[in-house]
């Protein structure tokens, strides 16, 4: 099979996913992003409005104030002003471009590094998170999805030597900026790459360079003209919440991570096939142990909905995302060991290329962890979509090269896959009627509405949104 045919797949299975959803009910985060790409189809350079009152407190300026930078209201606002409206399916097709970033992303640095490309792409896109995500709106989806596929055209023009395609890759990177903040990473990880390749800081300056002066002259200009700085103003009170930085809410977003990795499916069976065909015992021993400390400890303060007879089910989680990341460490340490064995080769040996990837794999997934430990205010599976692409690609890799027969390897991927699709897609379907219910409800009050009733509700997110279309008011609380 071509890789042409393998990357057809992959967007199919994209499309798949995403398009049978379409139709969702906005939910969450979709009532802001709708607000402020309605905002910009009409205004696309005014970042002042729109004033959004949620709560009782007033936002002043929501696009400026709000956690993401406005890449993907832009995105909808392109898609309203072009249809005209705000219909569910447009502006849910628009995760699919997304989905197919992140599949194509995985699919080539997989491929680059030594894995399988067509399995990784698998088994990131059946991840349960990933799944449900991408009926959103939100910008987790996108993060992972332009973050995969800027390290890829980065890492392939540098390993080709040619600055034009370096260069170009400022683009995915510019894009990622935009997108969210947390995209910064993506700096060392190039820094990183650029010098394990031998190429010194070069491609760094040609691909980065412009995109950081872009961003950066957004930035002052939105600070210059509404006197508010889009990442100060955000960041520097939510470091300032001296809880963020207690040790024992650490702890508690540690097991958060855990739990939220655990709860992939298709990466806990590959994980656990390679500790038992590996006979790695002592791996094994430790995750439970691990797993068994953290789980007897967490309950004490439990977190919403676990607690009784969800105990089990919560340990094998923690016990799951444990195993997780103990084969990605394992593999990923091996990895750079293989690369200071070699370091007296030659640059031109067909092993050094590969073993590269294991400093960019190991600091992609360990910097971004430590940062939701360290400055995430809690824990969610959304914030964990762009940690996926090197455990994926890491775990991939080592199944390839591990389990035999071949054949054996193929059928465990294929089950692995099979598994975590089938849980994302009952999560999907279940969130999917969840946020129904917000469109339901709203108009089954259509009566009210026909006998000329002023209907005053509380509520946000999707039911706020459909509560306002059927022509309803907001009742904002008290402010303080």
């Amino acid at each position: 099979m071509t890789g042409r045919t393998k990357l057809l797949m992959v967007a199919l299975v994209a499309a798949a996913l995403v398009l049978p959803f379409a139709n969702k009910a906005y939910h969450i985060d979709d009532y802001t992003m709708i607000s402020v790409g309605r905002h910009l189809s009409e205004h696309p350079l005014d970042h002042d409005g729109p004033l959004l009152v949620r709560g009782g407190d007033v936002l002043e300026s929501l696009i400026c104030e709000n956690t993401h930078p406005p890449f993907v209201p832009y995105c909808l606002a392109l898609v309203m002003r072009v249809s005209g409206g705000e219909a569910e399916a447009l502006l849910h097709a628009v995760s699919l471009v997304f989905m197919l970033l992140l599949g194509a992303g995985v699919f080539s640095l997989a491929r680059r590094f030594g894995a399988p490309g067509l399995l990784s792409a698998l088994l990131a896109f059946s991840c349960p998170g990933v799944i449900v995500m991408s009926h959103s709106l939100a910008a987790d989806l996108p993060l992972a999805a332009l973050s995969a596929a800027a390290l890829a055209l980065f890492i392939r023009g540098v390993d080709r030597d040619r600055p034009a395609e370096v260069a170009l890759s400022g683009v995915a990177f510019l894009l990622a900026f935009f997108n969210a903040y947390q995209a910064v990473f993506l700096i060392p990880l190039a820094i990183l790459y650029s010098l394990s390749s031998r190429r010194g800081l070069r491609p760094v300056a040609l691909a980065l360079v412009w995109p950081l002066l872009l961003f950066a002259g957004w930035m002052a200009a939105v600070h210059i003209l509404y006197d508010v700085s889009p990442f100060g103003g955000m960041l520097v009170p939510y470091l300032g919440m001296e809880h963020l930085y207690g040790g024992s809410y650490m702890l508690e977003r540690l097991v958060s991570l855990l739990v939220n990795i655990g709860a992939n499916p298709g990466l806990v069976i590959v994980a656990v096939a390679l500790m038992i065909t590996g006979r790695r015992r002592g791996l094994a021993a430790a995750s439970a142990a691990a797993a068994a400390v953290l789980a007897a400890w967490y309950p004490a303060k439990p977190p919403p909905g676990i607690g009784g007879g969800n105990t089990v089910f919560f340990f094998l989680l923690v016990l799951g995302g444990t195993a997780v990341i103990t084969v990605f460490l394992d593999e990923a340490a091996g990895w750079m060991r293989g690369l200071n064995a070699d370091s007296r080769k030659s640059e031109s040996s067909p092993a050094a290329p590969a073993r590269a990837g294991g400093g960019l794999m190991l600091a992609w997934f360990a910097g971004l962890a430590a940062a939701t430990v360290v400055f995430m205010n809690w824990g969610a599976v959304r914030h964990t979509l762009v940690m996926l692409p090197p455990l994926v690609i890491v775990l991939a890799r080592r199944m390839d090269r591990e389990i035999r027969p071949l054949l054996r390897a193929r059928r465990l991927g294929a089950a692995a896959v099979a598994c975590s699709l089938a849980a994302g897609l009952l999560v999907a379907a279940a969130d999917c009627e969840y946020a129904a219910c917000y469109r339901r409800f709203a108009r089954s009050l259509a009566e009210e509405k026909e006998a000329g009733r002023n209907v005053w509700f509380v509520a946000e997110w999707g039911l706020r949104y459909y509560m306002e279309e059927e022509g309803f008011r907001y009742l904002p609380g008290s402010p303080g």
